[in-house]
């Protein structure tokens, strides 16, 4: 890295003095490449440590952490820090490893001062199922870094749902996860209808002089507001027919598998063809996150 930026983060603490740490679980049966503590060369102007670290609640896998140093402001961590998130996701999607973020508050790291005592420190959590070569691992991760657009937040929970979903106890919970990962990414789009516009208007306005109970006159005008917009399963039809053009096959299993959630959910549906369903699923759902990402990061 450069090799003065180096000396002014080793020895003036004071001018970039936010660090963010980043704590992480792998896919039990799967491991990183790395052996001991090692500093990761992909970015000029911070030094980006990764070590193993002990999980007393996650003992039978694999723990990691990163560390970033260091940065003059918290905004300036916290912006880096997604971007090594996003990374993080996409290399995880990209070599087909579950991975977990650990939160500790509202964000899945924390910054901390270290030229303070105390401070905070950032956690994430994956898992793997085998072990990839540092290369595979590290890359994704550089190409995220090095793009200069900021992150999308309704594709990083995308990511989120979807790499962590490997890590769920039970295949239910597993489709469950991989179903809501495509929910951030489909639009409930407006039917922008004039007439029908004015019809809502006036059903609105009928609901409103009756004498029902607030609570439910407000619920039922909650959901009047609602037939403005596509329906979740209409815009994720939609959205679906967009990735995948003329693909009566695919279109047939994503439609399966979100009437089939939403039996989960509601009526505790038990589905014996669960495991291949969550195999097609996964397949699809990762195809639309490459798509997306390499659409939004990594277009030149």
């Amino acid at each position: 890295m450069n090799t003065e930026e180096r000396d002014i983060i080793l020895k003036y603490p004071q001018n970039r003095p936010y660090v963010s740490r980043l704590s992480f679980i792998l896919e039990r049966g799967s491991d990183f490449p790395f052996e001991n503590d090692c500093s990761l060369l992909i970015e000029n102007s911070k030094i980006i440590q990764l070590s193993k670290r002990i999980d007393d609640n996650n003992k039978r896998n694999q723990s990691w952490t990163f560390k970033v140093e260091a940065f003059k402001t918290a905004s300036e961590a916290e912006y880096f820090t997604l971007k090594l998130v996003q990374g993080l996701l996409w290399s995880s999607i990209k070599n087909k490893y579950g991975l977990k973020l650990l939160y500790n508050s509202s964000l899945p790291f924390e910054i901390s001062n270290r030229s303070t005592r105390g401070g905070l420190s950032l956690t994430t959590s994956f898992e793997l199922t085998l072990i990839h070569s540092a290369k595979s691992v590290v890359e994704p991760i550089s190409d995220i870094l090095h793009s200069n657009i900021f992150i999308d937040a309704k594709l990083l929970v995308a990511c989120e749902l979807f790499t962590s979903s490997r890590l769920e106890s039970t295949e239910r919970a597993k489709f469950v996860g991989l179903i809501s990962a495509l929910e951030p990414l489909c639009e409930q789009k407006d039917y922008e209808i004039p007439d029908l516009v004015n019809e809502i208007k006036e059903l609105k306005s009928i609901i409103s002089k009756t004498n029902y109970e607030e609570k439910i006159k407000n619920s039922i005008l909650g959901r009047i507001d609602g037939l403005k917009k596509e329906s979740v399963s209409q815009s994720i039809k939609r959205t679906i027919e967009e990735y995948f053009p003329n693909n009566k096959e695919t279109l047939e299993t994503i439609i399966d598998a979100y009437n089939t959630r939403s039996k989960i959910l509601h009526e505790g549906l038990v589905d014996p063809d669960i495991n291949i369903k969550n195999y097609k699923v996964e397949e699809i759902v990762r195809q639309i996150l490459e798509i997306e990402i390499t659409k939004k990061y990594l277009k030149k």
